[in-house]
C-alpha cells in the first residue's frame, strides 16, 4: 500500500520514519518519528529502564473517556 501511495505521489513521508501507537487504561498516544530512534530505544530498554525521548518526533496524546455507569432497573 505504501508503495502504491508513493507511485501516485500521495506518500510524502520522509524515508525512515514511522508510527508507534501506545495505549494504557487512561491515555492513548501516537508518535511519529525516526525508525532508527525507535529501534535504538527498543535495544536500550531490554530491562525496562530506558527513557524514550519523544522530543525528536511528533506526539499526539489523548485521554481515554471513562466508561459511563449504566443504571439497572
Amino acid at each position: 500500500m505504501v508503495q502504491r501511495l508513493k507511485d501516485n505521489g500521495h506518500d510524502t513521508r520522509p524515508e525512515g520514519y514511522g508510527l508507534v501507537f501506545l495505549e494504557s487504561e487512561e491515555f492513548s498516544v501516537t508518535y511519529f518519528g525516526s525508525i532508527a530512534q525507535i529501534e535504538q530505544y527498543k535495544r536500550e530498554n531490554t530491562d525496562g529502564t530506558a527513557t524514550f525521548d519523544a522530543s525528536q518526533g511528533v506526539m499526539y496524546a489523548s485521554t481515554r473517556a471513562a466508561a459511563s455507569p449504566t443504571a439497572s432497573a
